[in-house]
């Protein structure tokens, strides 16, 4: 699944909702969000537009989550991805709940506050994922288990664990991803997590 089928969807077309009614159009370098059709905001820039269309759909999901989405900027104040990598689905990157991305980009040295940090530069993140492997190359992520708490009154809570090795296979991944992303989309200049 895209992140764009989750949020946020901006680009120059009309391709329709995502499944909780959103859309995002980017024209004369404003965005401009939608719901169910109605207009309900027009911001400057991608991140504003990123915040609120995340506070229309707070309260509507538990299993939020991010994927790893390739921009470039447009002009001075409008980042935007190719319009062809939204149905490119050979170079789809993982949509990942929110805790498993903060641990990822945390396990990285990155901001774990993804909602609020701006892109980071596509080959300082390739470098730094390639120098992540290499140090980690005979160092698999250590298990974690799953946890089941049943003191909610009545509600079990399962909180997902992860296999052994389960940050070098992501790291591994998006490097990869990352790199086919730059060669087949030049433009390509910054990674956003949302």
């Amino acid at each position: 699944m895209k992140a764009q089928e989750f949020i946020k969807e901006v680009d120059n077309s009309d391709r329709g909702m995502n499944k909780y009614g959103l859309a995002a159009r980017n024209k004369d370098g404003k965005f401009y969000s939608y719901r169910h059709g109605k207009l309900t905001g027009t911001f400057n820039n991608i991140q504003d537009l990123q915040r609120h269309q995340h506070e229309l759909i707070k309260d509507e999901s538990v299993n939020e989550g991010a994927s790893m989405l390739p921009y470039f900027k447009q002009d001075e104040k409008t980042w935007s991805f190719p319009d062809a990598w939204a149905k490119d689905e050979a170079l789809d990157t993982p949509y990942m709940s929110n805790m498993s991305m903060r641990q990822f980009l945390d396990t990285l040295g990155y901001d774990s506050d993804f909602e609020q940090s701006p892109p980071v530069d596509a080959k300082e993140f390739i470098g730094r994922t390639t120098q992540w492997l290499q140090k980690n190359i005979d160092n698999p992520s250590k298990q974690i288990p799953t946890t089941v708490d049943r003191s909610g009154g009545g509600a079990t809570m399962i909180g997902g664990g992860k296999p052994e090795g389960w940050d070098n296979r992501q790291v591994k991944h998006h490097n990869e991803l990352a790199r086919k992303i730059l060669t087949k989309y030049p433009e390509v200049t910054h990674f956003g997590f949302n």
